[in-house]
C-alpha cells in the first residue's frame, strides 16, 4: 500500500477482490483482511493445529461480509472446523484435507454457520467424506440443503444416497469417486452432470443415474475391466434413461507405452459416435487440472 498517497491506498484496499493467506495462530492476518473491504474471494493455507481465542476472535471481527468464495487447505480438524465457523455468508467452499489425523472428531464440537451454499467441495485422501458433507449440509434451516447446485467429493469412496437423507433437492452437478449398483438418485430430478473420477476401482455401473443427466464425465477405466460389460451397462442406461445422455468426457492419462493401446477411448468414441452423442477427449495436464471448476 502507498504510505505518501492517501487516495491511492484506498484505491488499492477497495480493488481487492481475492486474496491468498499462509495462516498460522497469529493475529496479523485479521489486519490484513481489515485492508480488503471489498474481497470476495478467499484462499486459505492453514498448517496449524488451533486457533488461539484473541486470534480467532479477531478473524471473526475482520472477515469482510463480501466474501463469498472460501478454500481452504488444512492439515488439522480443530483449525479448520474453527475457521469455517467464522463465514456464514459464503456460497461456493471448496476444502482440501490433508492431515494425517485418525479420525474426524466425532461428535464435531462446532456447528456448522447459516450459510446457503451454491457449491461444495471437499477432498480427502485418506478418509471417507461422508461426516464433513452432513456437517456442512446440517446447518439451521434448510440453507444449503435446498440451495445446493454442485457437491463434489474426492476421496476413497462416498455414497450418494446419503444426500436423500438429507433432503438435498436442487442438485445439478454431483461429482463422486463411483457409483454402485445400491446407489439410489431417484430423488434428484434436476441432476443434469455427474462425475465419476475413480471409476477403476470399482464396479461400474451407470445403471442408478437419473434419466435427465444430459453429461457423463468419466476418469481413466480400469485396464482390467471387461469393456464389452461396460458398454453393454452404458447402452443399457442410455436406452432406459430416455436417451437424454448428449455428451460424454473421458479423463485419460496416456502412458506413452506402445502397448497402450487405448481400447477404453474407442469404445467410449464409437458408443457416442454411434447415438450422435459428443465426446471430448481430455489427456492431463493439457485438458484439465485437479480441482478445476466449471462455471
Amino acid at each position: 500500500m502507498s504510505f505518501h498517497d492517501p487516495e491511492h491506498a484506498t484505491w488499492l484496499q477497495s480493488s481487492v477482490s481475492v486474496l491468498s493467506m499462509l495462516m498460522d495462530h497469529q493475529e496479523i492476518y485479521s489486519e490484513v483482511l481489515q485492508l480488503c473491504p471489498n474481497l470476495r474471494e478467499l484462499h486459505l493455507h492453514v498448517y496449524h493445529t488451533f486457533f488461539r481465542p484473541k486470534a480467532l476472535e479477531a478473524l471473526a471481527n475482520s472477515i469482510p461480509p463480501t466474501v463469498r468464495v472460501l478454500r481452504v487447505r488444512a492439515y488439522h480438524y480443530t483449525a479448520l472446523f474453527q475457521l469455517l465457523s467464522l463465514f456464514p455468508h459464503i456460497e461456493y467452499l471448496e476444502v482440501e484435507y490433508r492431515g494425517t489425523d485418525s479420525s474426524m472428531p466425532a461428535p464435531i464440537p462446532w456447528a456448522p454457520p447459516q450459510w446457503s451454499l451454491r457449491q461444495l467441495w471437499y477432498s480427502n485422501r485418506r478418509q471417507q467424506a461422508r461426516r464433513f458433507i452432513e456437517w456442512a449440509l446440517s446447518g439451521p434451516g434448510v440453507g444449503s440443503r435446498h440451495t445446493l447446485e454442485a457437491l463434489r467429493a474426492q476421496c476413497p469412496m462416498f455414497s450418494p444416497s446419503i444426500l436423500s437423507t438429507l433432503e438435498v433437492s436442487s442438485l445439478r452437478l454431483l461429482s463422486i469417486p463411483a457409483l454402485s449398483a445400491h446407489d439410489n438418485l431417484s430423488a434428484f430430478s434436476r441432476l443434469e452432470e455427474v462425475w465419476l473420477t475413480a471409476p477403476r476401482h470399482a464396479s461400474l455401473t451407470f445403471l442408478p443415474l437419473p434419466a435427465q443427466v444430459r453429461r457423463l464425465v468419466l476418469y481413466r477405466l480400469s485396464e482390467t475391466a471387461d469393456y464389452d460389460d461396460v458398454l453393454a451397462d452404458l447402452s443399457a442406461y442410455y436406452e432406459r434413461s430416455g436417451r437424454h445422455l448428449e455428451a460424454v468426457t473421458y479423463h485419460r492419462d496416456s502412458t506413452g507405452d506402445e502397448g497402450d493401446i487405448l481400447e477404453d477411448v474407442r469404445m467410449l468414441y464409437n458408443f457416442c459416435v454411434a447415438r450422435n452423442l459428443s465426446f471430448e477427449l481430455m489427456d492431463p495436464p493439457y485438458g484439465s487440472y485437479p480441482g478445476e471448476v466449471r462455471g
